[in-house]
């Protein structure tokens, strides 16, 4: 970790300028630089697993010109911050040299027990101000479980155990928790 003392009060555009800079990966939080904690920036297979079998599926079964995108080496902006999520879909042309992602239509966070809070209250609070933004669905790593948040129903989530539909896509979640 960095010796520098955090968080950081910064603008965004500030912290746009300076985040290329340094090695760690930060966040920006309400007008403040914070580091990613290393739970986070690492992960566990159970989470590594659940996230590249969800980006299979999309990416597999998205109609042009959507797409699904790791969210891991591009900071999601919303309207009070900038985080890394895990999986985004993007239903537009895209600057190759950007690392800040604004218009996604579906954000995917995969939820263990150390993010719990961080995923389903600060994150979906912040993705569901995103102009927009269709759904954020919150993956659990270990039961077959996915919330789905919608801006239109402010936090009330719709819960699924068998099957999700995201963007067009019908994924069984059996399939996602196979051999476990």
């Amino acid at each position: 970790m960095s010796a520098l003392e955090y968080p950081l009060a910064m603008t965004r555009e500030a912290f746009e300028a300076w985040a290329p800079t340094v090695t760690e990966r930060w966040e920006w939080v309400r007008g403040f630089a914070i580091p990613v904690p290393h739970a986070f920036a690492g992960g566990t297979w159970a989470h590594a697993r659940v996230a590249s079998r969800i980006f299979a599926k999309l990416s597999a079964g998205l109609q042009a010109p959507c797409e699904a995108v790791i969210g891991d080496l591009m900071r999601l902006a919303t309207p009070t911050s900038q985080r890394y999520g895990d999986i985004y879909i993007v239903c537009e042309q895209i600057d190759p040299a950007a690392t800040v992602l604004a218009t996604p239509k579906v954000v995917i966070e995969v939820v263990s027990h150390e993010s719990v809070e961080r995923d389903l209250f600060e994150k979906r609070d912040e993705y569901l101000g995103i102009a927009g933004l269709e759904a954020y669905f919150a993956f659990f790593e270990e039961e077959r479980r996915v919330l789905e948040y919608a801006p239109r129903r402010q936090h009330a989530p719709v819960e699924y155990r068998d099957t999700v539909r995201i963007h067009g896509v019908e994924i069984a979640l059996a399939e996602l928790f196979a051999e476990w």
